[in-house]
C-alpha cells in the first residue's frame, strides 16, 4: 500500500473530531473512491466543510494548508465530481477565499481535459472556478467565461452548471442563451420538494430546477429581471422553505422588490398588502430581514429606527407581529440594541 501525505495536523483535528477516516486524510486512493457506502460524507462532514468554509468566510485559511489539500485530491486520483471529504472542503472553500495558484492550476488544467461521455471533472471544475470568480484576476474571469458560453447548452441539465451560472452571475451579465437555461428549468413542480420515494418506498432519482432557482435569485440580486420570472421566484421562495440556499433567492428578491437603498414605507406597505395572506406576509417578513441584514450599518440603523416607530403606532395584531420579528432577528444578526 502507498501512503501519501497527510493533511496538516490542524485540519486533521477538525476534521477527526467529526467523525472523518483516515481516508480523508490521505491514504491509498481506493479507500476513498469505493462503492460502499461509507465512502459518502456523513452529516458531521459535511459540517466540518461547512464549519472549514465559514471560517474562510471570517478570515482567509492559509493558503499552505490549501496547497496541501490540493496535492491530496491529485494523488488520490478520484474523479473531481465524486462526493467525498476532500472535495467537500475545496468545494466550500472555493466560495469564501482565494485559493493559491497550484490549486487553481489544477482546476484550470481539468476544464478542457476530458476522458469520456461520463467525465464531469471538467464541469465540476468550471463550477469551482467560477464560484471562486470573485478573486480571479481578468484573464481567468475570460477564461471561464469563455468555457460557460461554449458548454452551458450541452450541460443544461446538469446541476453543477445551474450553479456555476449563479455564481458567475455575481460578477457578470450572464448570456441570454445562459439565462433560458435557468428560466427552462422552472416548472411549477419547483414550488414542491423533490419526492424521495415512490409507493413502493422505492428511491427516485429525479433532476429538479432547485439550483436554477438558486440561481436565479443570485442574477436576480445584480440585475433587473422581468416581473413574471420574479413572481415565480416568490412563489418558489414561499413554498420551498426547505430549499438549500434559499437565502440567495430571498436576497434577490429584496434587490428586485426594494433596491439599493430601502424604504421603511415600502417594507410597510407590502407587509400591509399581505395582511390577509398569511404565507406572503411571512415571505415579506423573510425578504425584508434578508434586506436589512445584508444592508450597510447606517442605512439599517436608519431603517429599523422607523419600522421601530411605525411598530410603536401600528394598532393592527398582525402588522404589529409581522414588524417586531424584522426587528428582533435584525437586532439579533446585526448584535445592536433596539
Amino acid at each position: 500500500m502507498i501512503c501519501l501525505a497527510p493533511l496538516p495536523l490542524p485540519w486533521r483535528r477538525i476534521l477527526s473530531r467529526a467523525g472523518w477516516p483516515n481516508s480523508a486524510y490521505g491514504r491509498h486512493s481506493n479507500h476513498i473512491t469505493g462503492d460502499t457506502q461509507k465512502d459518502l460524507p456523513t452529516a458531521q462532514q459535511s459540517l466540518a466543510a461547512e464549519g472549514l468554509a465559514r471560517l474562510a468566510r471570517r478570515r482567509p485559511l492559509d493558503l499552505t494548508k490549501i496547497e496541501q489539500l490540493t496535492i491530496q485530491i491529485q494523488s488520490d486520483g478520484a474523479a473531481l465530481s465524486t462526493d467525498i471529504p476532500t472535495h467537500a472542503v475545496l468545494s466550500n472553500v472555493a466560495t469564501a477565499q482565494s485559493l493559491p495558484e497550484r490549486s487553481l492550476d489544477y482546476l484550470f488544467s481539468r476544464l478542457d481535459r476530458s476522458e469520456g461521455q461520463f467525465d464531469f471533472n471538467p464541469l465540476t471544475a468550471a463550477r469551482l472556478l467560477a464560484c471562486n470568480a470573485h478573486f480571479l484576476d481578468d484573464r481567468r474571469k475570460a477564461t471561464i467565461k469563455e468555457w460557460l458560453d461554449k458548454h452551458t447548452t450541452e450541460n443544461r441539465t446538469m446541476s453543477s452548471i445551474h450553479k456555476a451560472l449563479g455564481c458567475a452571475a455575481l460578477e457578470w451579465p450572464l448570456e441570454a442563451g445562459e439565462l433560458a437555461v435557468l428560466v427552462g428549468r422552472l416548472s411549477p413542480a419547483s414550488r414542491f420538494p423533490p419526492r424521495l420515494t415512490n409507493y413502493r418506498g422505492e428511491t427516485v432519482i429525479s433532476a429538479t430546477g432547485d439550483e436554477a432557482a438558486v440561481a436565479l435569485g443570485k442574477v436576480a440580486q445584480k440585475y433587473t429581471l422581468d416581473p413574471g420570472l420574479i413572481g415565480r421566484l416568490a412563489s418558489i421562495a414561499a413554498a420551498r422553505i426547505d430549499l438549500e440556499s434559499r437565502s440567495e433567492i430571498l436576497l434577490g428578491l429584496a434587490q428586485q422588490w426594494y433596491g439599493d437603498r430601502p424604504k421603511p414605507a415600502s417594507i410597510y406597505r407590502r407587509l400591509a398588502a399581505s395582511q390577509s395572506d398569511a404565507i406572503q406576509r411571512q415571505l415579506e417578513m423573510q425578504v425584508a430581514i434578508a434586506l436589512l441584514k445584508h444592508n450597510f450599518i447606517s442605512d439599517r440603523q436608519a431603517t429599523t429606527a422607523e419600522l421601530m416607530r411605525r411598530w410603536q403606532d401600528e394598532p393592527e395584531p398582525e402588522l404589529r407581529i409581522a414588524l417586531a420579528r424584522i426587528l428582533g432577528v435584525t437586532y439579533a444578526a446585526s448584535g445592536a440594541e433596539p
